[in-house]
């Protein structure tokens, strides 16, 4: 029997926990780069969330996973972070009161799966070289694509590309 590869692994703990059943009441996302294998091995499964009540968010998170190994809540403003260990992941929920499908990371990782789902295997693997040298996700693909400014903003530029500009930006750099 075949060893299951890192996205399996993560896939079972996220069904073992059952985390997005649990936090369906906060519009739960999987957004992690284990997903779209972007990720090193010290990447966690990031969740991100949605609230409409902090209050009741918070005590939501400590009655489903206060028990967790490494269980641990920080809050800056609006936003809310849990992370705890299973199964051998960092999990990593973010919350803020913004619905999940405009969140900046919900964003981010739709543009990582079109990037990947079309620069495949090459593209995979600059990606994670860049970050092996010390460069987060959005930082190492602005590099690798030559798109300037701040990263976390000039990511969003590859949402309004064509699928042909998207095509030639990619093979100019491979």
């Amino acid at each position: 029997m075949m060893t299951p590869n890192k996205k399996d692994r993560a896939q079972r703990a996220i069904d073992k926990i059952a985390i997005l059943e649990s936090l369906k009441p906060f519009q739960a996302a999987v957004v992690s780069t284990i997903f779209v294998e972007l990720d090193l091995d010290a990447s966690d499964i990031d969740i991100i969330c949605c609230y409409a009540d902090p209050v009741d968010y918070l005590s939501s998170l400590s009655d489903l996973f206060q028990n967790y190994d490494g269980f641990q809540i920080r809050q800056d403003g609006e936003v809310i972070v849990a992370n705890f260990w299973f199964s051998g992941f960092e999990f990593e929920i973010y919350a803020t009161s913004l619905e999940v499908q405009k969140q900046a990371a919900y964003r981010h990782y739709k543009i990582m799966e079109r990037l990947t789902a079309e620069g495949g295997p090459n593209f995979k693997r600059s990606i994670r070289q860049l970050k092996s040298q010390g460069l987060k996700t959005e930082p190492a693909i602005c590099e690798y694509l030559y798109i300037s400014g701040n990263p976390y903003e000039a990511i969003f530029e590859v949402e309004n590309w064509s699928d042909a500009y998207l095509l030639t930006r990619l093979k100019a750099v491979n």
